[in-house]
């Protein structure tokens, strides 16, 4: 495309509500971080054979079911969940702003939990980022009945607020939020396969 390489192609692509699955060829493999960065769904880098493309078209076959089943997988794991954890007790989290005031959140309006340098900050659909005293430990089985599942060893995501699971590497995931610059989460290969076994996603 005049003017635009494929990177800059796909991370316009990524900024659209619904993005498309996107597969990179190329003959560079210095890019595949940003490819990363933009949820490519493959990289094959050149030359590649018949075999290696046969396996791109299967993941991509596969993403797109899985695509389409992912509302119901989300129905699932939240029947399980509260099913599980009845609902109960608090149901709103103290933060802490930057300038030290609290505020308390209600569950329904967090959108993720991220640990980051031996702090954990809850990311809230007004945008605000906030400092939790807890572990995520603590939070993951005082959240389970509100919808949050542990996707990684450094977040909690909130089942109501995801957009799409993005098949990526090696069993991994990448979670894309609902929020407007579409957060990008990973899911690893470990939780990916304990949220699997909970709703019979295969």
């Amino acid at each position: 495309m005049p003017g635009l390489d494929g990177l800059a192609v796909a991370a316009t692509l990524m900024e659209r509500p619904d993005p498309p699955l996107v597969v990179f060829a190329t003959a560079y493999d210095e890019h595949a971080l940003r490819a990363f960065e933009l949820a490519a769904l493959d990289y094959v880098v050149k030359p590649f054979d018949e075999r290696r493309l046969a396996r791109t078209v299967e993941r991509v076959q596969r993403a797109l079911e899985e695509r389409d089943l992912l509302e119901q997988r989300q129905a699932a794991l939240r029947a399980y969940l509260t099913q599980r954890f009845p609902t109960g007790g608090l149901t709103r989290l103290w933060g802490q702003r930057e300038n030290e005031n609290w505020v308390l959140v209600d569950y329904r309006d967090v959108r993720w939990i991220v640990a980051e340098e031996k702090r954990v900050y809850a990311h809230t659909t007004k945008g605000d980022r906030l400092r939790v005293h807890h572990t995520l430990k603590e939070l993951e089985g005082r959240l389970a009945p509100h919808h949050f599942v542990r996707v990684h060893r450094g977040y909690l995501v909130n089942l109501d607020h995801v957009a799409e699971i993005v098949p990526w590497f090696s069993g991994t995931y990448l979670i894309r939020m609902d929020d407007e610059a579409r957060t990008q989460i990973p899911m690893s290969r470990r939780y990916a396969a304990r949220l699997k076994k909970l709703v019979g996603w295969k």
